[in-house]
């Protein structure tokens, strides 16, 4: 957490800002900093923001104490009851604006399936547990001491810096960052940078890598509807919506889209190569020709899933739903997939090759939400 925010904060200054005094002589400050972020993060991650409903509001509230405490201007503006979002702008020169970005809403957090409690901010083997912790709330602390760090400082900027914390992240930004781009353009007004989650670090054979992200997959939120012969459950049917449901999904389960390397991909493992496993340079410095053997396919996926899926078109099945009693066969049946398409891939073109997989004229296929 504290090699994490210093990272940030150096990262946020160059080029172009200058290294605040506290970061260039390693001062006493740069402890109470420190500390102070890991305090700040408990306090955040402590704040239920589960979405839905997000009550992004009460996190609005946390950063709005602490800008009035720094006596920092700042907006906030509720897209929604409970949607709230919040910006602040350090003024600098005339270059194109930075934006520090990040979401304040998290994914629910089943406690059965935790070791602490999710939203406890738990201390545990000198790590903080907490749902958000990853995702994005520990981000968002990072930018904001870096954004505090540049207005104690009195740090010459030669652009203006924003902090931006916004709601929805987690159901499609439509409540959040989206919101305010529409509503409320001025927060973002001469912003030419931005960072925000994506890429990450490592350490492999000894080396730190860090990636950075330059595009995305563009998620496509799918919900099936299988229909079929009702009845009782004591006389099942073949032709039922769940079996018909059960045996679509199944054919997508089996099957494997095809392998192809986009131009960012291929520049990312050619990156990655020369710190790779021994096994693995060659595959990764020319990934044009590994995508092309299928046990290397397979054997990157056993490796490293989400390296698999970089250089394919995915689909998690994360939702179902059928009867609302054990002993009806219900006339419908629900599935949701969480798809993800690389970032050429035509979504119409997509759903075509999806109906054509899951072989049933009697499976509908609706569009929940779609990036373009």
């Amino acid at each position: 957490m504290r090699r994490l925010t210093v990272a940030f904060v150096v990262m946020t200054m160059a080029p172009g800002f200058g290294i605040p005094r506290l970061l260039a002589q390693q001062s006493p400050e740069l402890a109470r900093l420190q500390d102070e972020a890991v305090q700040r993060v408990r306090e955040y991650l402590q704040i239920n923001t589960t979405n839905p409903p997000g009550n992004e509001n009460r996190t609005m509230q946390f950063f709005a104490r602490i800008f009035a405490q720094e006596g920092i201007a700042f907006d906030t503006a509720s897209s929604a009851p409970g949607r709230g979002n919040i910006w602040a702008r350090l003024k600098g020169g005339s270059n194109p604006a930075l934006v520090l970005l990040h979401h304040m809403d998290v994914v629910p957090a089943d406690p059965s399936h935790w070791d602490v409690d999710p939203f406890s901010a738990t201390v545990k083997d000198n790590e903080i547990w907490g749902r958000g912790a990853l995702d994005t709330k520990t981000l968002g602390i990072v930018e904001l001491e870096a954004f505090l760090t540049l207005h104690r400082d009195k740090t010459p900027l030669t652009r203006d810096v924003i902090f931006m914390a916004t709601a929805d992240e987690e159901a499609g930004g439509f409540f959040g960052a989206g919101w305010v781009v529409k509503n409320h353009p001025e927060a973002f007004a001469g912003a030419g940078l931005l960072i925000n989650e994506g890429g990450g670090g490592s350490v492999e054979g000894g080396r730190q890598q860090f990636g950075i992200e330059v595009t995305q997959k563009v998620p496509l939120w799918l919900k099936l509807t299988a229909t079929g012969t009702p009845g009782h459950g004591s006389t099942p049917h073949v032709a039922s919506a769940v079996n018909h449901l059960i045996r679509a999904l199944y054919r997508l389960q089996t099957y494997q889209f095809a392998p192809r390397v986009v131009p960012a991909v291929d520049a990312y493992f050619k990156a990655l190569a020369s710190n790779a496993a021994p096994e693995w340079k060659a595959a990764f410095a020319d990934m044009a020709t590994t995508v092309r053997d299928p046990d290397r396919v397979l054997a990157l996926q056993l490796q490293d899933p989400s390296f698999a899926a970089l250089i394919r078109n995915t689909c998690s099945i994360t939702m179902l739903e059928g009867s609302n009693k054990i002993n009806v066969i219900p006339a419908e049946a629900h599935a949701q997939l969480d798809c993800r398409l690389l970032p050429d891939q035509n979504q119409d073109t997509f759903l075509q090759e999806l109906a054509g997989i899951l072989n049933d004229s009697g499976i509908k296929i609706e569009k929940i939400m779609g990036f373009t």
